[in-house]
């Protein structure tokens, strides 16, 4: 599954500089380290054409910082690059000589288009099936770029990073002019309306979130509010999907070999997730072909949202009994799973919780659930108790022993039996066996397993 040791990553930033520590270069890899400092590199540098002196000093001391601890993490080399602020910089070649003497480190400068499209990566490797436009906002510059079937097509840049539209005259209806001129170019590049579109960045994470924000962030928002209304304005997405991958996660992409690219990020976290903390490693898989009959008629999505469940359904197998099937449900919403819709997270989070209890009970979980249709809910429940029923029979390869048929037209449910899946055929096993019945409104038939030869 992981096909490098664990990468180190230093993103040096208009507005901040960050050591991410990858562990191993895995489809949906783990956060073994994160470390960020708001430098403001890039404040002042419309007006001086210098970086800012003290977010220099204060950058300069965070590297060396990061590269010490890079050391004793024995992760060297560090891959580090630069972008915005060092590159429209006078000093900024003198800073990265600064760097190298003084850490070792090399900074690759990147432009304005290798920025987009490295932040396009990014988006791919959570989200292989992206379409639709990327827009990277920085504190100095923004990004544009459009991702297609799992490539990066046209990347553009502007300067529209709010650090750089400070020094904007003409108050804000002289900035208005110039946020609209600026868009009125891109749009004339990458012409795409109505279309998704991936917001990347900090900013624009802060404007999601809408609370939390830091101090240091929130001198920014306003004048990213602004670029971001006249965007949707112009470019009139469809859909807006804020992405917390990005350009660090589009250097680790960078280094994967397409057969790990091809891979779902999904799965790939959820076959992770079972290795680790599971306690019987693979029966998820044994699982999923178990219950699968049960699910013929859907399509290839919910499947995959099946699967990952069967991946996951003893994950958290550790936790209090009591509160076991909250803490499913919370995995499920708030992990680091890519490749998932906050309603596929809460199907996944309730087919999770169905597997250890049969009615969500908490009504805390009622606002996220509310997001599902009556029929999501119900084959979430379904998929849940089809997990309890299944994990419950058998620690063998369940489908060896028992064998699942469901005729959803005559509302029968048949259960197949080996002699020894006959003899684990206990009481609690037949409660669940019948509970799963009664979500599906089915007859049931337990008949003796006949393998054919």
């Amino acid at each position: 599954m992981r096909a490098l040791s664990r990468v180190g990553v230093v993103d040096v930033g208009s507005n901040s500089v960050r050591l991410v520590v990858f562990d191993g270069a895995a489809r949906s890899p783990a956060y073994f380290y994160n470390e960020k400092i708001m430098c403001a590199l890039g404040a002042g540098l419309p007006e001086t054409g210098k970086l800012n002196p003290r977010g220099r000093a204060r950058a300069l001391a965070a590297i060396r910082r990061f590269q010490l601890l890079a050391r004793d993490m024995d992760i060297l080399p560090l891959t580090a690059v630069a972008t915005a602020a060092v590159r429209d910089a006078e000093d900024g070649p003198e800073f990265c000589a600064e760097v190298l003497q003084q850490t070792g480190l090399e900074l690759f400068v990147i432009d304005g288009q290798e920025e987009a499209r490295l932040t396009s990566q990014g988006v791919l490797l959570g989200w292989p099936t992206a379409n639709g436009l990327v827009c990277d906002i920085g504190g100095s510059s923004m990004e544009l770029a459009e991702v297609a079937e799992g490539q990066v097509g046209r990347c553009i840049t502007s300067e529209l990073g709010p650090l750089k539209l400070s020094n904007i005259k003409g108050g804000k209806r002289g900035l208005k002019k110039h946020i609209d001129a600026a868009l009125e170019e891109m749009f004339r590049q990458i012409p795409v309306q109505k279309q998704r579109l991936f917001l990347v960045g900090g900013s624009w994470r802060a404007i999601a979130r809408r609370t939390g924000i830091s101090a240091s962030r929130m001198t920014l928002v306003p004048t990213a509010c602004e670029v971001l209304k006249r965007l949707i304005r112009k470019f009139k997405p469809r859909e807006i999907a804020v992405s917390s991958y990005g350009i660090r996660e589009g250097m680790l992409y960078e280094q994967m070999p397409q057969t790990l690219r091809d891979r779902d990020p999904l799965i790939e976290a959820c076959r992770h997730a079972e290795d680790k903390d599971a306690r019987w490693p693979g029966f998820g898989s044994k699982l999923y072909k178990f219950i699968s009959p049960l699910f013929k008629g859907a399509n290839a999505d919910r499947k995959r949202l099946i699967r990952a469940a069967c991946l996951l359904h003893d994950v958290t197998w550790r936790a209090h009994p009591d509160y076991r099937a909250e803490v499913c449900f919370d995995n499920a919403t708030r992990a680091n799973l890519g490749g998932l819709r906050h309603r596929e997270r809460v199907f996944l989070g309730l087919a999770l919780l169905h597997r250890y209890k049969s009615t969500p009970g908490s009504s805390r979980f009622e606002p996220l659930i509310g997001l599902l249709s009556e029929r999501e809910v119900r084959d979430a429940q379904t998929v849940g108790k089809a997990m309890r029923f299944g994990a419950m029979l058998t620690l063998d390869s369940v489908h060896d022993q028992a064998e699942l048929r469901y005729f959803p037209k005559k509302k029968q449910l048949h259960l197949r039996l080996s002699d020894k899946a006959t003899g684990l055929f206990g009481e609690v096993a037949e409660a669940r066996f019948q509970s799963l019945a009664n979500t599906l409104g089915a007859e049931v038939e337990i008949k003796k397993l006949r393998r054919k030869g």
